[in-house]
């Protein structure tokens, strides 16, 4: 029982570094195994000194000598239960009790259209394994596994679009207020991180019709949605790739990649004898070439054309690391003209707070040395530490651009 509780103080802590905006200085994060308290404070907005600073502040009190109470709660300060509430509309706390879970959502900022990142208590789903929709397969005659079946590495069990928007009442009442979905392109991967075309749905989830039905419906039950880009590399079945495998040097797109020689080769070829630019030598994700202005012109489309079409409210970007930060803040440009709300979260590792704010390149970042810790602290089989795994930096792939 006390470590079960211990988790559920766990889990809404790591809410808060995940969500941070703008940081000047890294976030501070006390934790204490006994009396569970756990306390996070974030920076400003903007990053700048003047603007109000926000926290997200989550206590657990708890009587390991008493079990008269179990019960778990999260709620918001005002007693009314805000977005994220577990309380019914004018359920007491209780003063707070033992085993009772409080987040004090974050001091507004008027200033920082996209203010509400700060205590968005987000939903990660991946789209292919959550929920079958409702109404039969999204795509007649597909071949799909059983659904609930072992996973295989390139099987497909047909989750949708659709599944999701019926499973909302669900996802709510955990307390959620923001949707994240893994990539949702056109894709030959069940988990899409090998996209065929950045401007598709691919229809095995529903397609276009589906993915602007499950965006409103957030919308209308005040969630906000949160999209995955993953713009470093392709898929082989990317349309320009393709054309690059059928011309070859010919192609018209031959410059969005990196070839090494020709003829180029993408199939029945070991993963280090692949003789054009992969995403970690892997064949089946050649990497684009952000040299080139037809590349770069490409993903700053696409960057405005998820976020106008279907009115998600940001993107989770994908391994930016390879990719030059100059482009990243183009590409929050291009976001932010579409929808000034709109939020930009980097999968960088280790602790970086350079790399948010207006001096930096994006809103967020993911924030796995928190999470890291995070789990290492209820005994989630990792280390209470910074390991190589969440530290190290990286070195530059030749395809690395600079500043």
């Amino acid at each position: 029982r006390a470590a079960r509780t211990s988790r559920t103080a766990m889990v809404m802590a790591a809410s808060a570094p995940r969500t941070h905006v703008g940081v000047t200085s890294p976030g501070r994060v006390s934790l204490t195994r006994r009396g569970v308290r756990a306390t996070s404070v974030l920076g400003s907005c903007h990053g700048s000194s003047g603007a109000s600073r926000g926290a997200i502040q989550v206590s657990l009190r708890t009587n390991n000598e008493h079990h008269e109470r179990t019960k778990h709660v999260v709620r918001s300060s005002d007693d009314t239960g805000g977005n994220y509430s577990t309380f019914k509309a004018n359920e007491v706390s209780h003063d707070h009790g033992r085993n009772e879970a409080v987040i004090q959502p974050s001091p507004v900022d008027p200033g920082c259209p996209f203010d509400w990142w700060k205590d968005a208590v987000v939903y990660q789903i991946f789209p292919d394994r959550f929920a079958l929709d409702p109404n039969g397969p999204a795509l007649a005659g597909a071949k799909l596994d059983a659904w609930g079946s072992a996973p295989q590495i390139r099987s497909f069990q047909g989750g949708s679009l659709r599944g999701i928007t019926a499973n909302l009442d669900y996802i709510q009442s955990l307390g959620v207020n923001t949707l994240y979905l893994t990539p949702v392109f056109l894709s030959t991967a069940n988990h899409r991180y090998h996209p065929s075309d950045f401007m598709k749905v691919d229809p095995l989830l529903g397609g276009e019709d589906a993915m602007r039905e499950l965006v409103d419906a957030c919308h209308a039950r005040g969630m906000r949605f949160i999209l995955d880009g993953v713009f470093n590399h392709t898929g082989r079945g990317h349309w320009a790739f393709t054309s690059l495998l059928d011309a070859q040097e010919q192609s018209p797109y031959v410059d969005w990649f990196l070839p090494k020689e020709f003829p180029v080769r993408a199939y029945d070829v070991a993963r280090h004898d692949v003789n054009y630019e992969c995403w970690w030598d892997l064949p089946d994700l050649p990497k684009l070439n952000f040299r080139n202005e037809g590349v770069r012109e490409h993903v700053l489309e696409v960057a405005a054309y998820w976020v106008k079409e279907f009115g998600i409210d940001g993107w989770r970007l994908d391994y930016p690391i390879e990719i030059y930060p100059k482009f990243w803040r183009e590409f929050r440009d291009v976001v932010r003209k579409e929808n000034k709300a709109a939020v930009t979260i980097g999968e960088l590792f280790g602790v970086r707070p350079d790399d948010v704010g207006e001096d930096g390149h994006f809103d967020s970042l993911m924030n796995y040395a928190f999470g890291t810790c995070a789990v290492g602290f209820v005994g989630g089989g990792v280390a209470l530490r910074q390991d190589d795994a969440i530290g190290c930096v990286f070195p530059n792939s030749k395809s690395r651009l600079p500043v």
